[in-house]
């Protein structure tokens, strides 16, 4: 430990480092594991303009998919972007396999929305900011 070295990476590297990271935790985990299969998941929602008005990054590993982020611009939450990406997403992933998606969305976000949608919520954890804000975890299996 002695010439080991500890440093708070500036905001400019922060990405750079955290994808070495997380490659290589997972190059660990496929070492360690019988699960091979880890994939990124990407999908999109654009306008005419081709603008993005909504999308969802996940990862998928060992026959489950774990949602990242799902956002959808605030002038069209309520529209259907949102159940629609979903629904697309749980298809996709559906057809390599997947059985289960998790995701985890803070109370201000969208509880009520991924109830909705179908996901069962399985733990929550309060006492983010003031204590008024909880963190919501859900998951819904593939049929």
């Amino acid at each position: 430990m002695k010439s080991t070295h500890f440093e708070v990476i500036p905001p400019q590297n922060t990405s750079r480092v955290g994808d070495q990271i997380r490659g290589k935790l997972i190059a660990h985990n496929v070492s360690v594991s019988d699960i091979k299969d880890e994939e990124r998941v990407v999908l999109a929602a654009t306008n005419k303009d081709e603008d993005l008005i909504g999308g969802v990054s996940a990862t998928l590993w060992g026959g489950c998919l774990e949602i990242d982020y799902i956002w959808v611009s605030e002038e069209l939450r309520g529209s259907g972007v949102g159940s629609e990406l979903l629904k697309r997403l749980e298809k996709l992933v559906k057809e390599r396999g997947c059985r289960r998606v998790i995701l985890d969305t803070f109370s201000f976000q969208a509880p009520e929305f991924y109830a909705k949608q179908g996901y069962q919520e399985y733990q929550t954890i309060e006492g983010y900011s003031d204590g008024t804000v909880a963190k919501h975890f859900f998951k819904k299996d593939l049929d």
